[in-house]
């Protein structure tokens, strides 16, 4: 297949950055010209968050502090009408004090659900063995965290787990089950810390797709003062996943990033690193591709899924 001609896809995006950007995003367009020239424009409201905590979580993360919580529904107060309006759930929650997403308190809730409905199952980090059945249900995904650095581990969360412990979750979990990893960049409090041991890690078994994330300051949190990641530092882990995984690894950005001035410029690099799937993506940025004839199509589930 030959190359593709970058030439309007960079006049088209040069626009959109800042001057000091231009050399990133060349060098970035090389690098994710890898991956098919289109955008997938993902607005998941086919998707509903359900929290097995409520709005309450054992380990008061650096990052979060349970505030990602309240927006989910408690998965005691779903009802029939969710599964009419719903094709997808996000089953996410608080985690105990390992590090543990309760899913095995609700085992059988779980198994219960309506069969049409495909599961996100987010984990924490647990023991597979347990909660093997619900991994065998027909139309489960499991989105695993991938860490690669120790003494973020322990500043963020407060648990002395490894990076090798974590990576051996998503392992044992992507035997059983479809698998997707999240890498949040910046996690702690904004500062690259072993985001390429994770994307190294990943060469070794590269997965179907990849889910990145990026730190977002959050009110009344212990990092709630700290900076996010500069967005084309970002961008260019991104770049690196582009370069070392392979072309059928796709690469995702999910929903938890900064807003405003920096999600416009991270989303437009990203892209051009080669993150096809953008959730809630810039709109400029979508509107710029449609314009050159870039196919933009839209999905109302959860990226993972």
């Amino acid at each position: 297949m030959p190359d593709p001609d970058l030439n309007p896809v960079r006049q088209a995006l040069r626009p959109l950055l800042p001057k000091e950007f231009k050399g990133l995003l060349d060098e970035l367009l090389e690098v994710g010209s890898r991956r098919p020239l289109e955008l997938i424009r993902v607005v998941p409201r086919r998707t509903l968050a359900v929290s097995l905590t409520g709005h309450q979580c054992g380990l008061n993360c650096a990052h979060c502090g349970g505030h990602y919580l309240k927006g989910m529904r408690p998965i005691q107060e779903l009802s029939d009408s969710d599964f009419s309006i719903a094709d997808s759930l996000l089953i996410s929650g608080g985690s105990d004090a390992s590090g543990a997403v309760p899913i095995i308190n609700h085992l059988e809730r779980l198994l219960s659900l309506p069969a049409h409905l495909k599961l996100n199952l987010h984990l924490g980090i647990q023991e597979i063995t347990p909660i093997k059945p619900l991994l065998e249900r027909p139309g489960i995904t499991v989105s695993c965290d991938l860490i690669g650095d120790r003494e973020t581990i322990l500043e963020t969360f407060g648990l002395s787990h490894t990076p090798g412990e974590y990576f051996s979750l998503y392992t044992e979990a992507a035997a059983i089950a479809n698998t997707v990893p999240h890498l949040t960049l910046g996690l702690r409090g904004g500062r690259l810390s072993g985001e390429e041991n994770v994307i190294e890690s990943l060469r070794q078994c590269p997965p179907s797709s990849l889910t990145f994330l990026s730190f977002r300051p959050t009110p009344d949190t212990t990092y709630a003062s700290s900076p996010p990641i500069a967005p084309q530092d970002a961008a260019k882990i991104i770049g690196l996943a582009a370069r070392i995984l392979p072309a059928s690894t796709r690469l995702h950005v999910g929903c938890m990033r900064p807003a405003g001035a920096w999600r416009k410029e991270f989303d437009v690099l990203s892209w051009a690193a080669g993150a096809r799937t953008l959730v809630m993506p810039d709109r400029e940025l979508a509107g710029v591709l449609e314009s050159i004839g870039i196919p933009v199509r839209e999905s109302l589930e959860c990226c993972s899924l």
